[in-house]
């Protein structure tokens, strides 16, 4: 049975928010009292010197010192609504600082969380596990062997599908553009289209949805060659994606013999996937219409299956002979990135590769929702 976290998790919190604040939460000993007001003791004014003066002077001298004394009275009612103003001002600071705050304690909290509970599942299996789990609240990030580079099955298409958004930004592709489908183009492995006749027609939008929500090899093949391996790799490193690289097309079984496989790191396709979620997947357009792709994904089995009924997770998966890959949004009220990559080593199976991506997605919603509780 899993212990109950909430009365530690609330004194943590407590505590992480008011050290964060610069203060002490309630009932933490001091040596003494100490009145931190601003301006305590200050307000106290001198008489208005020559107010006693008034009898004996002219009556156009009195007449002038009667107007300077209005013009003193307009100035002493304005000055408060100023100071009202100011005081307002420090108060809307002073609770942004405390949300920023709460928000920072929160997030290393999470991820204190995250390190402990996600690495007991990774050393519960003797197979490769990398993850990468980033909280977009507070932009925590744990990484668990995520800077590692392995076989990426089809991660890679959504450095594709980015830098095919980066051409069309930059006016060298458009969404609009149709191809016709050739026999030729047609490969095996997941996918739709290659069951459709030479010659059907789609669009550059219509191949990326497939690619990404379909995990579509022949779309993939038919955007790697209008891209050119090369600008995909340029953009890669243009976004300092220290372990990706594309090496060969799907399915391209010979040139994997030969040595040339495409990588990447859970570090690397959550670096991506919390552009998506930023609005930085190239713009605001794209990264809409990546993130409506993410959420047609068709392959549930993973990390998907091991979160609450009804949660929202746009996500990539991947698989291969000896891999088996799941990464996404997982989107609403507390939301956060999630990339697990299984496999490329000893005791490597499908089954445990699948279950485990469960157990981590259970563990890791379990943790944002004890830190984030439902207002």
């Amino acid at each position: 049975m899993k212990r109950n976290r909430m009365p530690a998790l609330a004194w943590a919190l407590a505590l992480s928010v008011s050290l964060a604040a610069g203060g002490v939460p309630a009932g933490t000993p001091m040596d003494a009292p100490t009145d931190v007001r601003e301006g305590a003791g200050e307000g106290a004014q001198d008489p208005v010197e020559g107010e006693a003066q008034d009898e004996g002077m002219e009556p156009e001298e009195k007449a002038r010192e009667n107007e300077s004394k209005s013009d003193s009275k307009s100035e002493s009612k304005s000055k408060p609504e100023s100071e009202s103003k100011a005081e307002g001002q420090d108060d809307q600071s002073a609770e942004e600082a405390a949300a920023q705050a709460e928000k920072e304690a929160k997030g290393a909290l999470l991820a204190q969380m995250w390190e402990s509970d996600l690495q007991g599942i990774v050393d519960s299996t003797d197979m490769r596990v990398c993850v990468c789990a980033i909280d977009l609240q507070s932009n925590k990030r744990v990484s668990l062997g995520g800077s590692e580079q392995v076989p990426s099955a089809s991660m890679i298409k959504l450095l594709v599908a980015e830098t095919f958004f980066r051409q069309v930004a930059d006016g060298k592709q458009s969404l609009d553009d149709v191809y016709e489908l050739r026999g030729s183009d047609m490969v095996g492995g997941t996918g739709v289209i290659n069951q459709m006749a030479p010659g059907t027609p789609l669009d550059m939008q219509t191949l990326l949805t497939h690619m990404i929500a379909d995990s579509d090899n022949t779309a993939t093949n038919v955007l790697i060659d209008r891209l050119g391996m090369d600008a995909i790799n340029t953009e890669a490193e243009a976004l300092g994606l220290k372990q990706t690289r594309l090496q060969r097309r799907m399915m391209d079984f010979g040139a994997a013999e030969s040595g040339f496989e495409n990588y990447t790191s859970a570090n690397d396709v959550a670096k991506l996937l919390k552009m998506v979620y930023k609005r930085k997947f190239v713009n605001k357009k794209s990264s809409k219409l990546m993130l409506q792709m993410l959420e047609r994904q068709t392959d549930n089995t993973c990390i998907s299956a091991g979160l609450p009924d009804g949660t929202v997770f746009a996500h990539k998966t991947g698989s291969g002979s000896t891999v088996r890959h799941d990464g996404g949004i997982v989107e609403g009220d507390r939301p956060f990135v999630l990339v697990c990559l299984c496999g490329d080593g000893g005791g490597y199976s499908e089954y445990l590769a699948m279950s485990t991506m469960q157990r981590i997605g259970a563990a890791a919603y379990a943790d944002a929702e004890a830190v984030y509780p439902a207002e």
